[in-house]
């Protein structure tokens, strides 16, 4: 990605990060890579 399609991408990219957070957010444990780090990726 170029400087300028990630700044396109910015608000776009925390919104889904926030809601992925709320996912899993009151469950008190995390798989990072399962349940963010690879659906930000795939949805990103």
């Amino acid at each position: 990605m170029t400087p300028n399609r990630l700044k396109d991408s910015e608000a776009f990219m925390a919104r889904l990060a926030k809601e992925l957070v709320d996912e899993f957010a009151g469950d008190g444990s995390v798989e990072l890579c399962h349940d963010f780090a690879a659906l930000l990726t795939l949805l990103s």
